[in-house]
């Protein structure tokens, strides 16, 4: 199947009219919109590991910071284009004329909010985080009746940053007006899922010498999952808090998991089916009004 004809046919006329131009990804198989000043790309290539999909990316650039928005990691309940699929060459175009007319009226906007509102990982969060980290998680965990470092119930911190994070749009707002419950959930978050003995003083490598930013010993940034969760919130799936799963629960934990697969196929080819349907009504209705 080819994008490229696909992306002329069915997306250029949607974006064209927000300043985007398409730009043919020969020989490289991807495909690029971008608008007049270069800020705001939007990507389409083939991944071998998407299954009836293709990778598409958004992407803000110009700012301190490059942000990408990835398509299938929406959650369908944002962003509803994330879940289609695509089988033949009529349903790819269908399939991109979704992304781009969700594109327009709900990525774009929630990616300029995003660039407007991102909060980076800076020398001042970090000095504050290192500053008794563990008096932090345990101020934390004693808020909201946590046991100190459990593993298992970690999922139970994207509850409780919604309490702190409120619209895309009021982001930052509500950063300034939450940061020290946030370096505490931080904290809570970096004892629990990082640190090999957090009862005991935590150490920091600085990166590079003379830098002023500090890691963690094994090389992590302490700040990275907490903001990254923070930033892209409950509209993208992939950027969340996960707990690990216990040896007894492995099982049907990976059970369930094969089953929720095979079930989103299922609603995914049935969704292609209702799409063939009304597009063959439809032409049979052009037909008739000849």
């Amino acid at each position: 199947m080819r994008i490229y004809p696909a992306l002329k046919k069915a997306a250029l006329p949607i974006f064209e009219p927000y300043g985007y131009e398409l730009k043919n990804g020969r020989p490289a198989p991807q495909h690029s919109f971008l608008n007049k000043d270069r800020t705001r790309i939007i990507c389409f290539c083939y991944d071998r590991y998407l299954r009836h999909r293709l990778l598409i990316t958004f992407e803000a650039r110009g700012g301190k910071e490059t942000i990408v928005v990835t398509h299938h990691k929406l959650d369908p309940a944002f962003c509803p284009s994330s879940r289609m699929t695509y089988t033949t060459q009529e349903e790819l175009e269908e399939y991109v004329e979704a992304v781009a007319r969700d594109g327009v009226n709900i990525i774009l906007p929630y990616l300029d909010a995003l660039a407007v509102n991102y909060i980076p990982a800076t020398e001042e969060l970090e000095a504050k985080l290192r500053d008794h980290p563990q008096e932090r998680a345990a101020r934390f965990a004693e808020k909201w009746s946590m046991k100190m470092w459990d593993e298992y119930n970690l999922d139970r911190l994207n509850d409780i940053l919604d309490t702190m994070r409120t619209d895309v749009n009021r982001r930052k707002a509500d950063f300034e007006k939450h940061e020290e419950d946030f370096l505490d959930l931080a904290a809570y978050y970096v004892g629990t899922n990082c640190i090999q003995n957090p009862d005991e003083p935590w150490e920091w490598r600085e990166f590079p010498e003379g830098s002023g930013n500090f890691i963690l010993p094994d090389g992590r940034d302490p700040l990275f999952v907490p903001l990254r969760v923070w930033n892209y919130g409950r509209e993208c799936t992939t950027m969340r808090f996960y707990s690990a799963i216990r040896a007894e629960d492995r099982d049907a934990w990976y059970e369930d998991f094969y089953r929720r697969i095979k079930e989103d196929e299922a609603e995914e080819a049935a969704e292609r089916e209702q799409r063939r349907i009304a597009r063959e009504k439809r032409k049979l209705e052009q037909g008739k009004g000849k």
